[in-house]
Parts: C-alpha cells; sequence; structure tokens
C-alpha cells in the first residue's frame, strides 16, 4: 500500500499525516519529507500515525531518525494515534519506551514542550 503524507503546519509545529504502510518501499519518502522539514525552520515534528497499518524495520529506522534528528531541536517529537499492531511493533522493538506516543494531537503538541 503507498505512503500518504499531508503536511500540516501550525505556529511551530508540522504535523504529518500519514497513511499507508510505512516499509522498505515508503521510508525513504517519509524520510525526505523529514529533512525537507529539518531543512526549514520549523523546530516540532509530529507524526500523526492513525492512518498507518504496517511499520518494517526500514518505517522503524526512519522514525528513529526523526527522534535522533529532532534531539538538537529540544527533543520536539511525538507520535499519536498509533494504531494496536504498529504499537506492538514498537512495544516489541523497544522503541515504545523511548519515543514520545500519545493518544491525541492536542496531548502530542503539549509533550513537545516537556
Amino acid at each position: 500500500m503507498p505512503l500518504g503524507i499531508e503536511k500540516v503546519v501550525k505556529d511551530d509545529v508540522t504535523t504529518l499525516v500519514l497513511t499507508g504502510d510505512l516499509d522498505t518501499g515508503t521510508a525513504s519518502q517519509l524520510e525526505n519529507t523529514v529533512k525537507e522539514i529539518l531543512a526549514g525552520t520549523q523546530p516540532g515534528i509530529v507524526f500523526d500515525m492513525g492512518g498507518i497499518t504496517y511499520v518494517s524495520s526500514f518505517g522503524l529506522r526512519v522514525i528513529i531518525y526523526t527522534s535522533k534528528a529532532m534531539r538538537a531541536h529540544g527533543d520536539r517529537f511525538a507520535m499519536h494515534s498509533v494504531q494496536d499492531d504498529v504499537m506492538e511493533i514498537l512495544t516489541l522493538s523497544g522503541l515504545s519506551g523511548l519515543l514520545k506516543v500519545v493518544d491525541t494531537q492536542d496531548a502530542a503538541i503539549a509533550s513537545l514542550g516537556q
């Protein structure tokens, strides 16, 4: 399934509304979008994961890349609306405790200041 990325910018936060699969064939698309954001002036990134149905190791690599890159911007990265199957992948990979994973967009934005 192709990856859909809708970019929504509000104040100093860019939310990427993601749909589809984040896998070998689509991970580079998300990584390139993140790199474009990092090259600009948006210091906060939120992934809306509500439409993501599958994440492969390549997808996990992009999530880790984004998290590490955002540490230079005050750790302003969060994800929300993660589906159960994807949360299981994050948990099994040991990433769920290292990432800001919350339930809603408002909670994600609030977590960026912490």
